[in-house]
């Protein structure tokens, strides 16, 4: 999985500094955030500052070489209380989400941040898995390049903000 950009990127724990960078950026277009982060400062703030030790919960900032916030890569649990947000997720697998903030983009930074934590996911033990918006070609890309695979697709209502269905493809890795 090394995409040749391993010298230009890191993984940090989230921290509070780092909240409220991250939020100036993603409140100015929440839409960018996966379905199942929260869209609210106070909800964002409070989930993602909080990991059950119980349970295997990572929530990761991403820097670049010159010490920027360019991102953000979750790894949860799916268990039967989070099976309903985790639509289409097994009960013992990970669920990875990410997003790089729009500046940044087309720099490797997803792939970079999935690969490492795809490796830290398997380590543990777990099997990873990414659903993806049918219409999020480029998250599809990232998925493919990291070693991922389509394995099934539904039609689901997957925000709880929103109503509207969508086409959410699961990918596995291999």
């Amino acid at each position: 999985m090394n995409n040749g950009a391993l010298s230009k990127f890191s993984l940090h724990s989230v921290n509070k500094e780092d909240i409220s960078i991250c939020w100036d950026i993603l409140s100015k277009d929440v839409s960018i955030l996966p379905a199942s982060w929260p869209k609210h400062r106070k909800l964002f703030t409070n989930w993602i500052l909080n990991t059950d030790d119980e349970l295997y919960n990572f929530r990761n900032t991403i820097f670049n070489d010159n010490n920027h916030l360019v991102g953000i890569i979750c790894a949860e649990l799916v268990d039967e209380k989070s099976e309903k947000k985790f639509m289409l997720g097994r009960p013992g697998e990970v669920n990875i989400s990410y997003v790089t903030f729009p500046e940044f983009a087309r720099q490797g930074i997803a792939a970079f941040a999935l690969g490492e934590m795809t490796n830290l996911v398997c380590k543990a033990g777990y099997a990873p898995i990414l659903r993806i918006a049918i219409w999020n070609k480029a998250s599809a890309k990232v998925a493919q390049k990291c070693g991922y695979k389509k394995s099934n697709s539904a039609v689901v209502i997957q925000d709880y903000f929103d109503e509207e269905p969508t086409i959410l493809d699961v990918y596995r890795f291999d």
